[in-house]
C-alpha cells in the first residue's frame, strides 16, 4: 500500500506562504504559488488539511486554492453569497455525511455533469470545503473528503471574527500581493464586494 511522501521543510514552507500571502494554489497558476513551487508534497498539504488549518475553495477563476483561516474568514465576511438553490441537496448531504464527492454523487443519483456543476458552485462560494484526506492513491495524491463550511468551522482551531471594515482591509492586503488591481476589481464585482469609498 502506498504511503504519502513528506518533504523536510514542507511544513515551514507552507506556514510561511500562508503567513505572507494567505493562500496556496494546488496546480500551476500564473497568479499564486503552488505547493509544488515551494518544494512541498501533497502529504505536506494534507497535514494542514487534516488539522483543519487551511480551507479549500475555488473562489478565483475556478482554481483549486487553500486559504489560511484569516483570509477565509475575511473573504466570507465580505462576499455576498448567492442562494444555494439546486445545490442545497448536495450541501445538506455533505453536512450530514462528510465523504468523497463520488460517494455523494452515487447516493444522490445526480447526473455527473449536473453534480460537478453544482459542486463547483459550492466550492466557489465557500459553502463546502475539504475536511480531510481520503484514500491514498499514490505517494503524492489522495482522494478528498468534503464537508460544509459549518462543519469545517466547528472543527478548526482557528475561529476568527472580524468587523466588516477590518475584513475588507485584510482581503485587500493579501490579494494585492498577488493580483493586479484589475483582477481584484473583477473578483470584487463577481462577489458583489463593496469597495467604493474604502
Amino acid at each position: 500500500m502506498a504511503e504519502l511522501e513528506y518533504s523536510k521543510y514542507g511544513k515551514n514552507a507552507i506556514e510561511l506562504q500562508l503567513l505572507m500571502n494567505g493562500l496556496l494554489c494546488v496546480g500551476n497558476s500564473k497568479y499564486f504559488s503552488s505547493f509544488g513551487d515551494l518544494g512541498c508534497t501533497w502529504g505536506d498539504v494534507m497535514e494542514f488539511v487534516n488539522k483543519r488549518e487551511i480551507f479549500y475553495s475555488k473562489f478565483f477563476k475556478g482554481q483549486a486554492i487553500y486559504l489560511s483561516p484569516i483570509l477565509y474568514y475575511s473573504l466570507k465576511q465580505c462576499v455576498k453569497r448567492p442562494e444555494l438553490g439546486e445545490a442545497k441537496v448536495i450541501y445538506d448531504f455533505f453536512y450530514k455525511n462528510p465523504c468523497e464527492a463520488r460517494e455523494a454523487k452515487v447516493v444522490l443519483g445526480l447526473p455527473e455533469k449536473k453534480f460537478n456543476s453544482l459542486l463547483e458552485f459550492l466550492l466557489r462560494n465557500f459553502y463546502i470545503t475539504v475536511y480531510a484526506s481520503g484514500r491514498i492513491l499514490t505517494s503524492n495524491w489522495t482522494t478528498l473528503i468534503y464537508c460544509t463550511d459549518k462543519t469545517w468551522e466547528l472543527a478548526t482551531p482557528n475561529k476568527i471574527d472580524f468587523t466588516a471594515e477590518s475584513a475588507f482591509e485584510i482581503v485587500q492586503d493579501f490579494l494585492q500581493r498577488s493580483l493586479s488591481e484589475k483582477e481584484i476589481m473583477k473578483l470584487y464585482k463577481s462577489f458583489a464586494i463593496e469597495h467604493e469609498g474604502r
